[in-house]
């Protein structure tokens, strides 16, 4: 009996052993998916907080890449307007200028053509007055 007891005895003994270990074990796995999920929270807080700072950061470079271009073309274009009106004035300035010299060939022009005529006159007067000499010779004689 006392081998049927110590049996008995060591059969709970495993029993309780096992649903012990068995305890301890659905305890540590609990205890470690518990851990293991409030470290894979943490990790996916992190990670969207990464991201989130990402993007804002890329937004950030964005903004700033669109001012920088924006106030390129916005000098280009007061440049272009720059240039554009320094040609114009240019072009008027030459405009002015070729007036200037065809109004000077002109005058220049007008004035031979006036010389001319007065030698012209001169020549024709000159002329008229020889012939009327000569004339007065034939009548007198």
């Amino acid at each position: 009996m006392s081998t049927e007891i110590n049996r008995q005895q060591l059969e709970r003994f495993k029993q309780q052993e096992y649903k012990r270990h068995s305890y301890q074990l659905k305890k540590a796995k609990l205890e470690n998916s518990q851990e293991y999920q409030k470290t894979e929270k943490k990790h996916l807080a992190d990670l969207k907080r990464l991201n989130k700072h990402y993007e804002t950061e890329i937004k950030s470079v964005e903004n700033s890449t669109e001012l920088k271009l924006k106030q390129i073309r916005d000098k280009q274009t007061e440049l272009v307007k720059e240039e554009h009106g320094r040609m114009e004035l240019e072009l008027e300035n030459m405009k002015k200028s070729h007036q200037a010299r065809v109004a000077e060939l002109k005058e220049t022009h007008d004035n031979q053509i006036s010389q001319m005529n007065e030698s012209h006159k001169d020549t024709l007067e000159q002329a008229r007055e020889k012939y009327m000499k000569e004339k007065m010779k034939w009548e007198e004689a």
